[in-house]
């Protein structure tokens, strides 16, 4: 996306999310998760189960 700058990107569509070096999950006010796509999948947290809702809520089967 960019290189050698930081972009913050704040959205609930996670597609985008995937190619982020770092992504934080906000939960509350505070960071319940932090960490790159596959990290965050092998989790299996939050952010593992808004990713696949999205996913097959849009037809994506490659997670």
């Amino acid at each position: 996306m960019v290189q050698e700058q930081t972009v913050i990107y704040i959205s609930h569509r996670l597609a985008l999310a995937k190619t982020c070096d770092e992504i934080i999950v906000i939960e509350d006010g505070k960071a319940a998760e932090v960490g790159a796509h596959d990290e965050l999948m092998q989790q299996n947290g939050i952010y593992a189960e808004m990713y696949r809702l999205q996913a097959d809520q849009y037809g994506k089967t490659n997670i």
